[in-house]
């Protein structure tokens, strides 16, 4: 990210103003994809419970759920 934006800064992409974009750009990137994961762990926990009604929705359920 930081080579695209590099023009108009006049610097290196390698400088400090480089690596703050790239660590900006990477953390945006993150806090865009975990909303969705949670969303979808919600949602495949509830469809569980409505499928299977001995089935129990705990954080740790969801938790798992995120990491598959």
């Amino acid at each position: 990210m930081s080579s695209t934006v590099s023009p108009l800064f006049n610097t290196n992409s390698s400088s400090w103003i480089g690596r703050t974009i790239d660590i900006l750009a990477v953390l945006a990137t993150v806090f865009g994809i975990v909303p969705s994961i949670v969303i979808g762990a919600q949602q495949i926990s509830g469809g569980l419970s409505y499928l299977f009604p001995s089935f129990q929705t705990t954080l740790v359920t969801q938790l798992l759920l995120m990491c598959v």
